[in-house]
């Protein structure tokens, strides 16, 4: 039998090691500080961008005043919402489709308006701004997330999809194109806005009643996941500088279920579509609102 004598326990503080000079350490700070400007990351690449606060909320506020895509509330809806969501789950938990502790976890008590934001467009002319709708603390934002994990299996089942760079690499790789053909590139503009929700939640039940795996994910019904599907998608209302706007048309940017959604909408128009050309490309690809496909000179 041994004895332990001596215990030693190595306690490794951490600590922070600032590369820049104390200077630029003061200038930095300072910026922080700076109330008459907006430090934001740029849309796209590995930049941060600084922008005078009055241009940030000019641009913010020329996105909010486009009559065909906002309104402006008089008041916010948040707690009506919230109400109106927890009595639907209440209901549903009460039919026996979803157990307590469930039910639980997607009730929302002193939920936030969804705050919209914008990140500057560096690579475009005059520096718009993408609006950013952050669904964090809302009301909606764990039924919106549980609703992902419910529909994400239905999404990439069309030949149209791309997982990632690597898997478009690949297949890339592996196409030959005549001379009579071009490669041609799409963008869908505003994705969400111009989704209708009738159009999102018809081609997810269609989805799901197809689904033999369904019950696997979830013990709700095909119905009954559609119904909290409208609630979510229609929730475009959002907050900027203390007033509250509404999202006219298309699913709630910012919901996490929003993106799900989008993808089995632009699956299931890429699967009908070509059955209206007069001429099929070689191929389709897309990945989010990024499309590539191979078409004659021709027909572009």
């Amino acid at each position: 039998m041994y004895t332990l004598k001596n215990i030693y326990i190595l306690v490794i503080i951490p600590t922070t090691t600032f590369n820049l000079h104390p200077s630029e350490q003061k200038a930095l700070k300072n910026l922080k500080a700076d109330k008459s400007i907006v430090i934001a990351p740029a849309d796209k690449g590995n930049a941060t961008v600084m922008l005078d606060l009055s241009d940030y909320d000019r641009k913010i506020r020329d996105l909010l005043g486009d009559a065909d895509t906002y309104e402006s509330l008089s008041k916010d809806p948040t707690p009506a919402q919230e109400r109106k969501m927890n009595l639907l789950l209440l209901n549903i938990m009460r039919s026996g489709a979803i157990l307590e502790p469930l039910y639980q976890q997607l009730r929302s008590s002193a939920g936030k308006v969804p705050r919209l934001y914008g990140l500057p467009k560096v690579h475009k002319i005059g520096v718009p701004l993408r609006p950013i709708v952050s669904f964090t603390g809302s009301p909606m934002y764990c039924l919106s997330k549980h609703l992902v994990t419910i529909l994400s299996p239905l999404v990439g089942k069309s030949g149209s999809h791309v997982k990632n760079s690597a898997a478009f690499s690949s297949f890339i790789a592996g196409q030959t194109l005549s001379p009579e053909m071009a490669l041609v590139s799409f963008d869908v503009v505003s994705l969400f806005t111009k989704v209708p929700t009738a159009l999102a939640v018809r081609v997810t039940l269609d989805r799901l009643q197809d689904d033999p795996f369904l019950s696997q994910c979830t013990t709700l019904s095909p119905v009954e996941v559609t119904r909290l599907l409208t609630f979510c998608l229609d929730a475009t209302y959002l907050s900027y500088q203390g007033g509250c706007y509404r999202q006219i048309f298309g699913t709630a940017m910012g919901s996490p279920v929003s993106v799900t959604v989008a993808n089995l909408v632009m699956e299931d128009v890429e699967e009908r579509a070509p059955a209206s050309c007069s001429h099929r490309p070689l191929f389709w690809k897309r990945y989010a609102d990024d499309t590539l496909t191979a078409l004659s000179w021709d027909y572009i």
